[in-house]
């Protein structure tokens, strides 16, 4: 009785989380897709714009930072209730609030509320399960769902926009969904998975030798020039990635004149084809072997970007297209860092991610800043420029990686 009503309440938990992620892509796009509306409201310049993406980023790294210990305090339940909280309260600001100041806070706050959030949705699953298997697949699916609310809710938004010539609107309901899944959260009670088989604690066993044995070794991958090639490429990928969501509709209603309708559901293509690229990766990846993956995918989206950048009548095609070649970059250059720092794969995916994290930071400010400047297609033609980065770091790590294993060759 006891472990079905367990059962029960782990699946409850997961699809809280499901459903939270559907949201949080939903959120993350919003931005980008209410960004011109907003601009024209306050009379906001482009950099402007991207200070307040950039309160929101930074927001996010501190939450995320702080609630690692937090979760481990408190518990999931408190950090969904607390994130979900601070979130509600952010996006509540932002429909009221009616200055610019106003909303670096109230997106500074959502920044923060969101890293909490996500900390805790993620948090459900070691919760569930202590399998390295099951855990692989409950993350996976979790992950998935954040590009089904990207894909979703650019239109949803649009119809919404379209429908009460306001921006505010996808915000109230945003905040709607949002208070009906706190108010689920109320009811969970999950207890964490503490007994695990014979086989997984003399598993685990052996891990922690293998971690005394090689406890010495923690420092020398930071003498590996291959680890702060891979924090570069991510870092440049994720500004990529970024500027995408955060600036596409801005670029299209405000240079290509096009419908803030229209702008949302080319943002839709983009994100529909960048979840269908990483679906069906493993239908390629492998064969092409992940470094080389990367550059082909960096390479293309940085050729297709062009062209749709370039010339207004290929802009549609070109920029849902686009979503290909950006898919599989940050997935791929995580399986590298893991493969090639297996001994330290947690640490290094943790500096890998914070990395990712300063970049998503940099990158609003650096677009808003480039788009004042010298114009929007400029600030969004810094994509272009961070995918060519990618590909000149990763064929360097590519070097690197096959000389370093053509000098273990030898020595053994």
């Amino acid at each position: 009785m006891h472990r079905t009503a367990d059962f029960s309440q782990h699946r409850y938990a997961y699809s809280l989380a499901l459903s939270i992620m559907v949201l949080f892509g939903a959120l993350d796009i919003l931005k980008g897709v209410s960004a011109p509306l907003m601009q024209q409201d306050w009379h906001l310049s482009y950099l402007q714009v991207g200070n307040i993406f950039v309160s929101n980023s930074l927001g996010y790294l501190a939450g995320s930072f702080l609630a690692g210990s937090f979760v481990q305090r408190f518990g999931t339940k408190i950090m969904l209730l607390s994130g979900g909280g601070t979130l509600a309260v952010s996006l509540l600001f932002t429909v009221l609030l009616q200055s610019y100041t106003g909303l670096l806070f109230a997106f500074l706050l959502g920044g923060i509320g969101s890293g909490w959030l996500e900390i805790g949705v993620n948090h459900v699953v070691p919760e569930m399960t202590e399998d390295p298997h099951l855990q692989s697949k409950y993350f996976n699916w979790l992950h998935g769902l954040y590009g089904v609310g990207a894909v979703i809710f650019p239109a949803v938004a649009a119809f919404l926009i379209r429908r009460t010539h306001q921006w505010r609107v996808s915000y109230e309901v945003s905040l709607i969904l949002l208070m009906m899944i706190l108010l689920a959260s109320l009811f969970l009670n999950m207890r964490r998975i503490t007994t695990v088989s014979t086989r997984e604690k003399g598993l685990e066993q052996e891990q922690t030798a293998v971690r005394e044995t090689t406890k010495w070794k923690k420092g020398a991958i930071f003498r590996s020039p291959i680890l702060y090639g891979l924090i570069l490429a991510i870092s440049l990928y994720v500004m990529a990635e970024i500027g995408v969501g955060s600036w596409l509709t801005t670029y299209l209603v405000r240079v290509e004149s096009f419908s803030v309708s229209t702008a949302s559901y080319v943002l839709s293509a983009f994100y529909f084809t960048f979840t269908l690229g990483r679906l069906t990766a493993h239908l390629w990846v492998p064969r092409t072997g992940n470094e080389r993956s990367i550059l082909v995918s960096a390479i293309f989206a940085a050729v297709v970007f062009s062209i749709a950048i370039t010339n207004r009548q290929t802009a549609v095609i070109g920029f849902s297209l686009a979503g290909l070649g950006f898919a599989i970059i940050f997935p791929t250059i995580t399986a590298v860092a893991s493969y090639r720092f297996k001994e330290q794969s947690g640490r290094v995916l943790g500096i890998l991610f914070t990395a990712a994290g300063i970049g998503s930071l940099l990158v609003n400010w650096l677009v808003g800043l480039i788009a004042t400047g010298f114009g929007m297609k400029a600030g969004l033609g810094m994509v272009i420029l961070f995918l060519l980065l990618v590909f000149v770091v990763m064929l360097w790590v590519r070097r690197r990686i096959i000389s370093a294993d053509s000098t273990d060759r030898e020595a053994t």
